[in-house]
Order: C-alpha cells, then sequence, then structure tokens
C-alpha cells in the first residue's frame, strides 16, 4: 500500500523536481492521505509503458555491468521479491533498491577506467545499484556528456532516498 510511506519514486515528487505534471508535491500528498479519486492515482498509458520497460530492461543492464566490469552483485529486486527497505528512523520512509553490490578493488580500478569515482573506503561494503534505462533520443536530452556522472534531479532525488532509507554511501 503505497499510501502508507514515501518511496523513492514519490521523492522527486515530494521536492517539486518530477518532470510529470501529475507528479507534484500536492499531487503526491492528496496521494497518501487518500483525497484523490483512484482513477487519477493510477499512472497514464505512457508513464506506465515506460515503467514496464524500463522494469523488463533492469536485468540486461546488471547483467551487462557484469560482463563489463568485475562487479559483484549481492543482490536483485524482483517481482516476486522485492529488494525492500525502511528507515530504521522514520517509518514512513521506504525504498525499493534496484541491485546491491559488494565494493571491490577490482571494481573499482574497472570502473575507474570509465571514470566512474567510487571511494576506495567503500571497499568491503554494500552500495545501491539504481538502473534506469532510455530511448536513445531521451537519454541525449536528459542527461550530460557521456563520460560524466551527470544525472537528472529527478534521479538524483531517487536514488539519494535509496541511500538515506539504507544508511549508504
Amino acid at each position: 500500500d503505497r499510501t502508507t510511506y514515501i518511496g523513492g519514486s514519490d521523492a522527486a515528487a515530494v521536492l517539486g523536481l518530477s518532470p510529470w505534471p501529475s507528479q507534484t508535491p500536492l499531487a503526491c500528498y492528496l496521494r497518501k492521505i487518500g483525497a484523490t479519486p483512484s482513477s487519477e492515482m493510477e499512472p497514464d498509458k505512457a508513464q506506465l509503458r515506460n515503467m514496464e520497460r524500463g522494469k523488463l530492461m533492469e536485468p540486461v543492464a546488471l547483467r551487462m555491468l557484469e560482463m563489463e566490469h568485475p562487479v559483484k552483485i549481492t543482490k536483485r529486486s524482483a517481482d516476486g521479491a522485492p529488494n525492500r527497505y525502511q528507515d530504521k528512523e522514520i517509518e514512513f520512509l521506504a525504498a525499493e533498491i534496484d541491485a546491491e553490490w559488494e565494493v571491490t578493488e577490482e571494481a573499482i580500478v574497472s570502473l575507474g577506467k570509465e571514470n566512474v569515482i567510487v571511494p576506495r573506503e567503500l571497499i568491503g561494503t554494500t552500495q545501491n545499484i539504481e538502473v534506469k534505462s532510455h530511448h536513445f533520443g531521451a537519454f541525449m536530452s536528459m542527461y550530460g556528456e557521456v563520460g560524466t556522472d551527470e544525472i537528472t534531479a529527478e534521479y538524483g532525488a531517487q536514488a539519494m532516498h535509496g541511500l538515506t532509507v539504507t544508511g549508504r554511501q
């Protein structure tokens, strides 16, 4: 029951960063308190299609990461077994983490070759993976230059929410 918590996909709406007109801070609040008709709570067809396609691509993107880098994925979220966390201090914050990985020296070196900077002090820890997939045209207009760590504020809010809930870096 998504009305009982604020999840990662709510983070951008709460902060006023969502590009979707139906995802404003007020709309999110009204959904949470049940003051929105159920017909308005459902994602529109375009949103639903994008979410379904994104979910289908997650295992593929994670497998590609494993094939290209010595990244040890320790846990994946799946339809039948979602990788969900609830904040230990603030009960109404929750997050579903797409995957988790064990930070190793080999992974840091390999990722660094593609300008992905992972601090060495994280070696031996488990960290979150947030998977996103896009049509190439959408990708080019939403993100920074290839090889940079630039992402949209919407996805940044979702990833930071997941880090907050799990207590990870």
